[in-house]
């Protein structure tokens, strides 16, 4: 009787290391998948990085030289900004543009510094 009872106990155990090796083995392969995910994404993010440097790059070729200087001077203040592009012949929907103000506040910087 005990060596049936020991010899369904050996059994069980058994069938858990089974079952437990089988969840492992299922747990690696899951975290081999997951390396090569992350893999992917940092190539993704690394290509998706180079195109936004060249983006950027582009977008610096196309800003006109003479507001790339007003730009890089932030030493003046805003209405100083406003009158130094008007001076330059900007409208006041580009002067708004390029300091990102609502062209109504631009307009009546304007109209004020005229009087």
């Amino acid at each position: 009787m005990w060596l049936v009872l020991s010899g369904i106990l050996h059994l069980i155990c058994l069938y858990c290391l089974i079952l437990l090796w089988q969840k492992q083995s299922i747990t690696n392969t899951v975290v081999n998948d997951n390396v090569h995910v992350k893999q992917e994404m940092e190539e993704l993010l690394a290509l998706y990085i180079e195109e936004m440097k060249d983006q950027n790059d582009a977008l610096k070729t196309l800003i006109r030289p003479s507001d790339v200087d007003f730009v890089e001077t932030p030493k003046k203040s805003y209405e100083e900004q406003v009158l130094h592009l008007a001076k330059k012949g900007h409208t006041a929907l580009e002067i708004a543009q390029l300091l990102q103000k609502g062209e109504g506040e631009v307009a009546f910087l304007l109209k004020v510094a005229q009087t």
